[in-house]
């Protein structure tokens, strides 16, 4: 029997694809564990394991690797919250059991280290308008996707539409605000009843 054929070879096109995986991915972490301002191309090509060189082919600065890189999680969150979406429970289900599966898939978004990047680079480039802009319709388009969402999981509570969406944007201050607290710091326990906190004053108000 003749020797086993080998494995197909990768195209050019496909190692580069694979490179610019691997440098997005670098970055989104480095960004998470040491924040934006920190980031230079030289730490990210190390970190992915690849050289200056190939960065640079990849990438010609650092702002056109920012922008892959919000591209990438603008891309990952839409797509993690469309399977969040899905996978709620419907109308058969009573409104406080929704709402709790709801805001429990909202804070699973907000502590990923996705959002975590997301957040640390709009912070660091709020004053880029270059930048900041298409990170700006990237998050308006991720806020419109989570209006449909909520009214889905909440549209037959006693409270109006416009009610409804505002408590859903007073929802994601109060996620954000303790997906931050996590970061700066704050004890897992006294996050956890915080978040038990949100979750019962949503309930109560929705669901009496």
């Amino acid at each position: 029997m003749g020797a086993a054929r080998k494995g197909r070879r990768r195209t050019q096109e496909e190692r580069s694809a694979e490179t610019r995986r691997r440098l997005v991915e670098a970055a989104v972490g480095f960004i998470c564990e040491n924040g934006y301002a920190e980031l230079t191309t030289t730490l990210v090509a190390e970190r992915a394991g690849v050289s200056r060189g190939a960065l640079q082919h990849q990438f010609g600065t650092r702002l056109d690797l920012l922008a892959a890189v919000i591209d990438h999680l603008s891309k990952e969150i839409s797509g993690r919250m469309l399977e969040l979406a899905h996978a709620l429970p419907g109308r058969e289900h009573g409104l406080s059991d929704r709402i709790d599966a709801a805001i429990r898939a909202y804070w699973s978004i907000y502590t990923s280290n996705t959002f975590i990047a997301v957040l640390n680079i709009f912070l660091g480039i709020k004053s880029d308008p270059a930048h900041y802009r298409p990170l700006q319709r990237h998050m308006l388009t991720f806020y419109q996707m989570n209006d449909e969402m909520w009214l889905k999981v909440v549209g037959d509570s006693r409270l109006s539409k416009q009610r409804l969406l505002a408590g859903r944007r007073v929802l994601f201050s109060a996620l954000r605000g303790l997906a931050i607290g996590q970061v700066l710091g704050t004890q897992p326990k006294a996050t956890e009843i915080e978040f038990r906190l949100i979750r019962d004053m949503f309930v109560a108000v929705l669901a009496p």
